[in-house]
């Protein structure tokens, strides 16, 4: 099965999945398991996540990161519709 894009992005305060399309928190939680980005042992610490959003996100490179996510709006040139599931430290 092929999996939607997602990756795990993690700062000192706040760890997210972030998968491109509209989900639910369990869709992202799930396909991120089954990707391999995270292991079914750290179900239970995404399942108590503290915030999902889905809004427009552009990638942008910033010293120190491979790509920065930031929102931004489906107007602009190389934004995607993704849904956020957080967790704050």
């Amino acid at each position: 099965m092929k999996h939607p894009s997602i990756i795990q992005i993690r700062n000192d305060s706040i760890q997210t999945l972030l998968m491109k399309g509209e989900h639910t928190a369990n869709e992202v939680i799930n396909s991120a398991i089954e990707s391999g980005e995270i292991d079914e042992s750290d179900r239970q610490f995404w399942e108590k996540y503290n915030k999902v959003d889905i809004c427009y996100f552009k990638a942008v490179p910033k010293p120190g990161y491979s790509a920065y996510y930031h929102e931004s709006s489906k107007d602009v040139k190389g934004a995607f519709l993704a849904t956020a599931v957080m967790v704050y430290w």
